[in-house]
């Protein structure tokens, strides 16, 4: 067991899943803080935006601004649940007993949540080709199959950790 705990790239993994969760809480802070912002200083947000893009100064742009932030902020929290499981998983490994059934829940939940991101990145693709087709730039939409492929491997690595954790408790119960 001590040989996990001073595994170099298993410490240097748990310090940076620290890291990353702490800084999709401040990213999401940002956008609940940005959010009412946008609608407190929509004029003058409107004024700056006619300016340089007479075409985008509308409350159509505001209200697609917000819903992009909206978008974002659900898609933080959810990259934000899926780090706080990953970290669960390697503080296992870090103890020296990875092959547990909660494990495997846990990769099995991580799966849905990649799923999720890609149906959650939906409305942010939809909000920012709003923005760009109103702007006169060309919207592009491109859907990406590596979450899914992720969720993939997840829901299998689920089943490998499931199987290790049940074949771990029968040999414990044979000796």
């Amino acid at each position: 067991m001590t040989t996990f705990r001073a595994d170099p790239l298993l410490g240097f993994a748990r310090g940076l899943l620290a890291f990353v969760k702490g800084a999709l809480i401040v990213a999401m802070g940002g956008v609940v803080i940005a959010m009412p912002a946008v609608m407190l200083m929509k004029d003058r947000i409107l004024a700056g935006i006619a300016r340089e893009q007479p075409a985008l100064a509308n409350i159509e742009f505001i209200w697609a601004l917000c819903g992009l932030l909206a978008s974002v902020l659900v898609l933080l929290a959810a990259m934000w649940f899926f780090t706080h499981k990953l970290k669960q998983i390697v503080d296992t490994v870090a103890t020296g007993d990875p092959f547990i059934p909660e494990n495997a829940e846990r990769l099995k939940v991580m799966a849905w949540t990649s799923i999720a991101l890609q149906v959650i990145a939906a409305p942010m693709l939809i909000f920012g080709a709003m923005i760009a087709h109103r702007s006169g730039h060309p919207a592009h939409v491109d859907v990406s199959v590596n979450g899914l492929a992720l969720a993939l491997v997840l829901f299998i690595l689920a089943r490998v950790f499931r199987t290790g954790a049940a074949m771990r408790e029968e040999l414990e119960g044979t000796v």
